[in-house]
């Protein structure tokens, strides 16, 4: 929600389908100027991150969270990377989960951390 309504000067997606990225930013009301795709889990070059930088200089750089793990320490300081968070919305199958998870958790409650039965 805190994306909402924002003009990104450029958003970077290094995902196989960067186009779902966009879609979602602009179901969120992001206006994007500039979109740069990258392949999936794609090693920057210096070329690249010259472009970014270039792009991203006179406002908002939108990056999904893996790349700006990757673009975070090697862009310039002033370049502030902002990055759209999801939500998991279930459609079906939460009941199913949660009873598994929880099944998990109880398992995990009666065991040592070495693994060894707390009995």
């Amino acid at each position: 929600q805190a994306l909402e309504g924002t003009k990104a000067t450029v958003a970077v997606a290094g995902v196989a389908h960067p186009e779902s990225v966009w879609a979602q930013l602009g179901d969120a009301w992001v206006t994007l100027e500039k979109c740069l795709a990258f392949p999936d889990h794609h090693r920057y070059s210096s070329k690249d991150l010259r472009k970014i930088s270039r792009e991203a200089s006179d406002g908002v750089l939108i990056a999904t969270l893996k790349d700006a793990v990757k673009l975070g320490p090697v862009l310039d300081r002033d370049i502030a990377i902002h990055v759209p968070l999801q939500d998991v919305v279930w459609e079906s199958g939460q009941e199913e989960i949660d009873r598994l998870l929880a099944k998990l958790l109880e398992a995990r409650g009666n065991s040592e951390p070495n693994g060894e039965s707390g009995h």
